[in-house]
């Protein structure tokens, strides 16, 4: 072996112990080594050591604690920065928090339909109400749940905060639900929910429904659009 090989495979060894060696140096490596000649039981050996050295490298620095703004850093860079798209298989749907689209049904509430049952139209969103904003009352469809994400709102005269759950019945009306500070819902209702009260003159449970549905459908398109070819 010449000093250009040996020092070589001793490169290789080193990096193979870090988990550094990619790629076809690394199937060459690997042939190497579970040969029996004379370098191929050098490879071994030098390999063997770099591995006790690199098994000690973790051990030989003092314990560092990272400052609290670190994660937040990273989160925040991580979102910002375009995810390569991961095959999806059939049966199993996926939206990131950056995808989706953004409807306003009404002034201070933003809506992203998540899903739309097909049959019974049943509709799960994330909804955003403004600060200050007041829901007009209406009568239930059917089952309608809610789970607060962000925030807060005062709904059926009960604070609700984030992770607190609320459910109402077929047929039941919630009054007016208000949030002082602004709020994220995760929400599950129908879009065939009456407008109810004084709001049912200037907003129609029609009105509603067909706002709800369009954002499902653009939604749908949206996703149809990006998905990878």
């Amino acid at each position: 072996m010449t000093d250009k090989q040996s020092d070589r495979q001793l490169e290789q060894s080193a990096l193979h112990a870090l988990g550094a060696l990619d790629g076809r140096e690394r199937l060459e490596f690997e042939r190497l080594i579970e040969d029996e000649g004379a370098h191929a039981q050098h490879a071994r050996a030098e390999l063997a050591s770099f591995a006790t050295v690199a098994a000690q490298l973790g051990l030989a620095l003092s314990p560092t604690i990272p400052p609290p703004s670190l994660k937040a850093r990273l989160l925040e860079k991580i979102q910002r920065t375009a995810q390569e798209p991961s095959p999806t298989q059939p049966g199993f749907t996926f939206i990131r928090s950056t995808e989706g689209v953004w409807m306003e049904p009404m002034p201070g509430m933003r809506l992203k339909v998540l899903h739309v049952d097909p049959t019974t139209h049943r509709t799960t969103a994330i909804a955003k109400f403004a600060p200050g904003y007041r829901f007009p009352s209406h009568r239930h469809a059917e089952t309608e749940e809610l789970f607060v994400l962000e925030g807060g709102c005062v709904c059926q005269g009960h604070v609700l905060l984030p992770g607190d759950y609320h459910r109402s019945d077929t047929d039941s009306v919630h009054g007016v639900t208000t949030t002082d500070d602004g709020c994220t819902l995760l929400i599950i209702f129908s879009p065939r929910n009456e407008a109810v009260g004084s709001v049912a003159a200037r907003i129609s449970s029609t009105t509603v429904s067909l706002l709800m549905r369009l954002s499902a459908i653009v939604t749908r398109l949206a996703t149809r659009l990006t998905r990878p070819k």
